[in-house]
């Protein structure tokens, strides 16, 4: 989504906490004293572009996602409800790796099959953005590792 967002400059709209235009604006002019007020093309614009981003997000989500996000009237709104809706499942997934990367024993498995799955834990938890330390992976592969491999 982000890839498409930022070809067609739209990302701002996701990302900025800034203020839309102003639905109207004052318009001084030389036959009036006191400025009149007219619509702002500027809102117009960002009204346009905010709704085509969010009919766009909500044409590439699950319908079980869209009920969390139905109510949200802005682009904006929406990427924060979905950015807090998929961070809460990935903490938790990342926990759940977390205790399967130290709880996994070699057991059966060759120690290549067993060094790749400790690995790969590593490398899904890094996705939901927590990075395992080389060092802290090496421990984890020690602990797995059954007594006839103390001397190792």
């Amino acid at each position: 989504m982000l890839l498409a967002l930022e070809t067609f400059d739209l990302d701002s709209l996701i990302h900025q906490d800034r203020i839309p235009p102003t639905h109207i604006t004052p318009a001084l002019t030389t036959e009036k004293p006191s400025p009149t007020l007219v619509p702002n093309p500027a809102h117009a614009t960002w009204k346009k572009q905010d709704k085509l981003v969010l009919l766009w997000l909500h044409s590439h989500i699950s319908e079980n996602v869209l009920a969390y996000v139905i109510a949200c009237e802005t682009s904006r709104s929406t990427w924060i409800a979905l950015e807090n809706l998929f961070d809460a499942q990935s903490s938790v997934r990342a926990d759940y790796l977390k205790t399967s990367l130290q709880d996994l024993q070699k057991g059966s498995l060759t120690m290549i099959d067993y060094i790749a799955q400790k690995r790969k834990l590593a490398n899904s938890i890094a996705k939901c953005g927590y990075i395992v330390q080389e060092q802290d992976l090496k421990n984890f592969i020690f602990k797995g590792l059954d007594s006839s491999y103390n001397n190792f």
